[in-house]
C-alpha cells in the first residue's frame, strides 16, 4: 500500500504464474501508459471497472480477444467501462488500455471483479473456481 505523499515508480515482473497488483480501492499509475489485464470470474455476466483523471487520460475496455468493446478519449474525471458478456460459463481475462496519460491514471475496479491487475496476462494470478 502506498502511504507517502511523493510518487515512486514500481515494476514487478515474474516469469511464474501467480502474480499481480492488489487494487485496494482504487489505484493511481503515474504517468501511465500500456495494457492493464484481469481477470472476469466465472458466472459474471456485466461488470464494471471506472478510470479518472484529473487532468486527460485517454482508455478502451478490450475483451479477451483484444476487441475494443468502450472507449473514452480525453478522460478528465470519472469515467465507467461497462463490460457485457453473453456467455459467462468460463472467467476470462480482459484489458484495460490507457494511452495519452497526461498525469495519474486512477483505476477503480468494482465488485464483482477480482481487484488483481498485471501488465501480463501469462503470468496473471487468478481466482479458482470452488470445487
Amino acid at each position: 500500500m502506498r502511504t507517502q505523499d511523493f510518487s515512486q515508480r514500481i515494476d514487478i515482473n515474474s516469469a511464474n504464474p501467480g502474480n499481480g497488483y492488489l487494487i485496494d480501492k482504487s489505484t493511481d499509475f503515474l504517468p501511465m501508459q500500456g495494457r492493464i489485464y484481469f481477470q472476469v470470474p466465472a458466472g459474471v455476466k456485466e461488470f464494471t471497472l471506472g478510470v479518472y483523471s484529473d487532468t486527460s487520460v485517454d482508455a478502451a475496455l478490450l475483451n479477451p480477444q483484444g476487441k475494443e468493446v468502450e472507449r473514452h478519449n480525453q478522460i478528465g474525471s470519472l469515467q465507467l467501462f461497462t463490460g457485457k458478456r453473453s456467455d459467462a460459463a468460463h472467467s476470462e481475462i480482459w484489458s484495460l488500455d490507457i494511452t495519452h496519460a497526461v498525469w495519474a491514471a486512477t483505476i477503480t475496479m468494482y465488485a464483482p471483479l477480482v481487484p488483481i491487475i498485471s501488465t501480463n496476462p501469462k503470468t496473471l494470478l487468478l481466482e479458482m473456481p470452488a470445487q
